[in-house]
């Protein structure tokens, strides 16, 4: 579940610097915050099933030792540093304050979220009253 998370911060990474560079036209960061907002939405939802498994809630939610990802994005074979999956699934670690790393998660996924919308708001509102 964990190589599922770095799969939409590393979207959401790339996605971000492609609006920093691209940031001169007022479509590109539309465009941009847009494809950022629902990326947030989806790392929001992952987190929920990690959650459910840390806290057994719900139905739970289900972990593989392998990486279900598509035969065109194999990220675990070009990158396994960072996507192949290490170990089984468990409770995550205790980060701060005695948090575990879910718990921040779900504040930095719902930061984003937060985040993503109000600059789009911004962005949007800016150019209406400009015209």
């Amino acid at each position: 579940m964990c190589i599922y998370i770095r799969v939409w911060l590393a979207a959401i990474a790339l996605i971000s610097l492609a609006g920093l560079v691209l940031k001169r036209w007022h479509w590109s960061k539309i465009t941009s915050l847009v494809l950022l907002t629902g990326l947030a939405l989806g790392l929001t939802s992952e987190v929920w099933a990690i959650l459910q498994i840390e806290y057994n809630l719900g139905h739970g939610g289900a972990c593989s030792y392998f990486a279900n990802f598509p035969s065109w994005a194999k990220l675990d074979h070009w990158l396994p540093a960072v996507f192949e999956v290490q170990e089984a699934c468990a409770a995550t670690p205790k980060v701060l304050f005695g948090l575990s790393m879910a718990d921040g998660l779900v504040a930095v996924s719902l930061g984003f979220v937060v985040a993503f919308i109000l600059s789009l708001i911004s962005i949007v509102s800016a150019k209406h009253d400009a015209t």
